[in-house]
């Protein structure tokens, strides 16, 4: 019956994706991070669902739709070179094997889709469409798995629902990026019950990331809820409100899992994953220091572990655990720079957004929409310290949002001022390498 639903829901929309390229973008958006053909148990489970809404969405806007492929900004330009980077390592790496190929794929269907997604939302409409679609995607499995939790207490959750959201440790980094989605767009929905809802599911999304044990989760949990609190106008309410959460997690989490926590402090020493994963650090080190320009080969980190291990050779250890030096040792030097630079950058775009926002009195949804992407940018850069998650499709979809979300949220601001709601009168809208500039 599962498989039946699906493929009504794909096939019944592929009209309207191939007219309207943008319900296309919904439609994989939500394959994507909804992940509904691994909640069936038949033939939806290996159907090859995103490469078609792929296939039909572009084919669309080729017939139908009159909007450029990308908007002409610094980041887009950035992964694009990012995308070539990556292919020089691939095409010069050692090893190939069909795992190989489709994760190069992959890769290269993620950085399409994100560059093409930022000249699709040209408006707050499609932009708050596809932000809700991402949030309650995710929060299916927080809300799912928090009152899983509550209802057994000693339940653990050790894997996700598929894809790139297949291991426990991906799915809570997952979970940990979307709860600024949660806690932000609540400020920005008019209906009294759905913002209870996005609360809620706040929290119940903290019980889902708690079931999965994930160490680098917690840290990177950490990090945004600091990032929420230091965020708030009312710091005299949210340090203590923060305060007593942080208690009230602490008690309330399952003793082996606080037993995992503590091992954090000694984990250097005593803890067999850790050491493990200096382990394979120190090796990526080496890696970069033979191979700085392309690295050693696109997912070939596996297969030349072996000749850097000195010490022994047999180590279980096969993947850096690590974004920043997957990426490096991977695909070179250069990856890596535009990768950070990519992702550094809209953090500086959307911190800079945020002040523009506040000093001009503009709309408040243009605030919180950026404070969203910024905040769960923090959690994915702590997070990806422990994690191969450098191709995750997740955190280049939040790089598009904030490219689209600029010239969007600037012109709100200018019809807003022309409509003399601001304090300072009119302002003429400047926009230079896609960045906002706000003169009077």
């Amino acid at each position: 019956m599962r498989d039946v639903v699906v493929f009504a829901i794909v096939f019944g929309a592929l009209p309207f994706a191939l007219v309207r390229p943008y319900y296309g973008l919904l439609l994989f958006t939500w394959l994507a991070y909804m992940r509904a053909p691994d909640l069936a148990w038949g033939p939806a489970r290996s159907f090859r669902f995103s490469l078609l809404v792929g296939a039909v969405m572009f084919l669309g806007w080729i017939l139908f739709d009159k909007r450029r492929f990308m908007r002409q900004d610094f980041r887009n330009f950035l992964l694009v070179a990012l995308a070539v980077m990556v292919t020089i390592s691939y095409l010069q790496a050692p090893v190939h094997t069909p795992n190989m190929n489709s994760k190069m794929f992959e890769f290269i269907k993620v950085i399409t889709v994100s560059v093409w997604t930022t000249s699709q939302l040209d408006s707050k409409n499609r932009i708050r469409t596809i932000m809700l679609v991402m949030c309650l995607s995710f929060a299916f499995y927080g809300v799912k798995g928090g009152i899983w939790g509550l209802i057994l207490r000693d339940a653990r959750i050790i894997r996700g629902p598929g894809g790139m959201l297949l291991d426990n440790n991906d799915f809570s980094l997952a979970m940990v990026m979307n709860i600024p989605f949660l806690y932000y767009l609540a400020f920005t929905e008019s209906n009294r019950r759905f913002r209870l809802f996005l609360r809620g599911a706040v929290a119940l999304t903290v019980i889902t990331i708690v079931l999965t044990q994930s160490r680098g989760a917690f840290l990177a949990l950490a990090t945004v809820a600091f990032a929420l609190v230091m965020k708030s106008r009312f710091k005299a309410y949210a340090i203590p409100g923060a305060v007593l959460c942080g208690l009230l997690f602490v008690a309330f989490i399952p003793q082996d899992y606080k037993e995992r926590l503590m091992t954090l402090s000694t984990a250097a020493k005593k803890d067999a994953s850790a050491i493990g994963r200096l382990k394979a650090w120190g090796v990526a080190l080496q890696m970069v220091k033979e191979n700085p320009v392309f690295g050693v080969g696109f997912q070939n980190f596996i297969y030349a572990y072996s000749r850097y291990d000195k010490q022994d050779e047999k180590s279980p250890v096969r993947v850096a655990h690590n974004s920043y030096l997957q990426i490096w040792s991977e695909t070179g030097s250069f990856s890596l720079l535009f990768f950070l630079t990519a992702v550094l950058s809209t953090i500086l775009l959307m911190r800079r957004l945020q002040r523009t926002v506040r000093i001009r009195d503009g709309p408040s949804w243009v605030y919180y929409y950026a404070a969203i992407i910024e905040v769960s940018m923090y959690g994915f850069l702590v997070g990806a310290m422990f994690l191969n998650r450098g191709h995750f499709d997740f955190m280049y979809q939040l790089i598009a949002l904030s490219v689209a979300l600029v010239p969007v949220g600037l012109a709100e601001m200018a019809r807003v001022r022309r409509a003399g709601r601001g304090r300072r009168g009119p302002v003429q809208l400047v926009i230079r390498h896609g960045d906002p500039w706000l003169a009077r």
